[in-house]
């Protein structure tokens, strides 16, 4: 029985080898594969791994993606970001190389690599070299000029590959593009990737009208080649929760939430957010994409994608008693003492109480005070 395999908007990355493998016929769309198979090598929490000689890391070579192909199959990685620092950026094999009695490919097997990003790292399993970009040349000739084309090929070896005429070789101007572990691979303006690719629709409608996040495809003049659709804006969306309240402002202007609490701002911006409770409230902790600011009230946002904060505001509990009145007490005041005469007053009620020749009147109390009688009247000072 055939299979099919369909892979849509993934992100695998972390493993020791081969971050994606498929057999048979397969379709992977919208994903970003990073290849970084030696990530685990001296991590603390994996301390039994060892380096790529004990077989631990980069296993197999580490392609990024590996794919065996049945008879007949077609194969395709559309629109995907592909990062390696294994041997190749794509194993692609027959599947005898697995089961040797199976029967061969045919060699109407085809393998579509369109409106891809494929980045090579220094190769940790032979020293000094690149990756390949389909492993050893694709020996098996599964490849095309017409079936690998409109891609981006930087930092990776295509020596034997035939491919089309629209491919560009060049950096590809991606975030985070230093560091493989911390590769990012959103485009960056400027990028040769943006409006270049294969329409959408075409290749039998298998290139996509929205990007690995959901962006529509195009946002400008064409489909950009890789998993991210390229945008001139993002969305900074804030809300606020917990028992109190409070206001957040943004700079650049823009959000006053309040009643504004939602700005699109260009990307690559940096919004930097401040949290103010009101009297009554305290700020206790961001959420969402400022979670790393804490308990921080300001925090800074870099706008490289859609993104959402969360500002808490819980209400301050109310002291149990009263103020005391600090300054000595003159001619018609009281200052209140917890260690002397108890005056009682109901919740809610309103009662008047005599004390010498004046009256007091304590209204909408929720709770007794204590009180001391210095002279014939007083004034008394109530926090609320």
């Amino acid at each position: 029985m055939e299979s099919l395999v369909e892979l849509y908007r993934v992100r695998a990355y972390g493993n020791a080898g081969n971050q994606i493998k498929v057999a048979g016929t397969s379709k992977i769309v919208n994903s970003l594969i990073v290849g970084n198979c030696n990530y685990f090598y001296k991590k603390p929490f994996a301390q039994e791994k060892g380096d790529v000689s004990s077989g631990d890391s980069c296993r197999a070579g580490s392609a990024s993606i590996s794919v065996s192909f049945n008879p007949a199959n077609q194969s395709y990685v559309i629109n995907s970001t592909i990062a390696s620092e294994g041997w190749a950026s794509i194993e692609a094999m027959c599947h005898i190389n697995d089961f040797p009695d199976a029967p061969p490919c045919n060699g109407n097997e085809r393998f579509y690599l369109i409106n891809n990003i494929l980045i090579g790292y220094p190769n940790v399993t032979s020293p000094g070299d690149l990756p390949d970009l389909v492993g050893d040349g694709d020996t098996g000739h599964f490849t095309r000029a017409e079936t690998l084309d409109y891609n981006i090929i930087y930092r990776v070896q295509d020596d034997g590959l035939n491919t089309g005429v629209h491919n560009i070789k060049g950096d590809p101007l991606l975030q985070g593009m230093d560091d493989i572990n911390i590769f990012d691979a959103q485009l960056l303006p400027g990028s040769p990737a943006i409006d270049t690719g294969f329409d959408t629709g075409a290749l039998r409608g298998l290139i996509p009208s929205i990007d690995l996040v959901g962006t529509t495809r195009p946002q400008g003049s064409g489909v950009d080649r890789e998993a991210y659709e390229y945008r001139t804006e993002f969305t900074l969306t804030v809300s606020k929760w917990g028992t109190g309240n409070g206001i957040i402002m943004s700079s650049p202007a823009g959000i006053n939430c309040g009643d504004d609490c939602a700005k699109k701002y260009k990307q690559g911006t940096t919004v930097n957010l401040s949290a103010s409770a009101d009297d009554i409230s305290r700020f206790s902790l961001s959420s969402g994409d400022c979670k790393s600011c804490s308990t921080e009230e300001t925090c800074n946002i870099s706008m490289n994608t859609n993104k959402s904060c969360i500002a808490i505001f819980n209400q301050i509990e109310p002291d149990a008693g009263y103020e005391d009145i600090v300054s000595d007490p003159t001619e018609d005041e009281i200052a209140l003492d917890s260690q002397d005469d108890v005056i009682s007053v109901d919740s809610k009620t309103e009662d008047t109480i005599t004390d010498g020749s004046k009256d007091i009147l304590f209204s909408d109390i929720d709770s007794g005070i204590n009180g001391k009688s210095e002279s014939s009247g007083c004034s008394c000072s109530l926090l609320e």
